[in-house]
């Protein structure tokens, strides 16, 4: 199935660095510091998640950060 299929492509392409300190960057929630951190950390394409302090910010990042929605389209568009 299609939920299947890109359960099966996130898990190929997950990484997990562990950074030695939190992002610079002005976040609300300070754990999203780390999170944003180790993002980085991984040289990532993308930050996927439905956290609305993260969202927030998306466009001071260098990252991209997207919701589950706008992911699901990018995948699409490339396919």
């Amino acid at each position: 199935t299609t939920v299947e299929e890109t359960l099966e492509f996130l898990r190929e392409h997950e990484v997990a660095p562990k950074p030695t300190k939190p992002a610079s960057l002005p976040v609300r929630d300070p754990a999203d510091r780390w999170i944003l951190a180790s993002a980085l950390a991984a040289r990532a394409d993308v930050l996927v998640t439905g956290d609305r302090d993260l969202l927030d910010i998306a466009a001071q990042t260098p990252l991209r950060i997207l919701d589950p929605r706008a992911f699901w389209e990018l995948a699409r568009q490339r396919r």
